[in-house]
């Protein structure tokens, strides 16, 4: 739908759709791998626009926050450097 400019009568313009999200701010390999995510989710894609290499804007749905939640969690579980481990002692777990 094109309608004229109140300031150029014989300029046109194009309606603006609104979305609804949320945005997501984080440190780029964290951006990408929210992204990689969004890749393997295949046709319930959650990313709506990647704004830039630290801004996410994705779809407002408390399923999708949860997952992305989860995912971010077991990753800082499987890259966290932990001594006793390192060291060959038995893991405790830790509070």
């Amino acid at each position: 739908m094109h309608t004229r400019s109140l300031l150029d009568p014989h300029a046109t313009a194009t309606m603006v759709k609104a979305t609804e999200g949320m945005l997501i701010k984080s440190d780029e390999p964290t951006i990408v791998f929210i992204q990689h995510l969004n890749d393997l989710a295949g046709p319930r894609k959650f990313i709506l626009a990647a704004l830039d290499s630290r801004h996410l804007f994705i779809k407002k749905d408390p399923e999708v926050v949860k997952f992305i939640k989860s995912k971010l969690a077991e990753r800082l579980l499987e890259t966290t450097f932990d001594e006793d481990e390192a060291a060959g002692q038995p893991v405790t777990a830790k509070p």
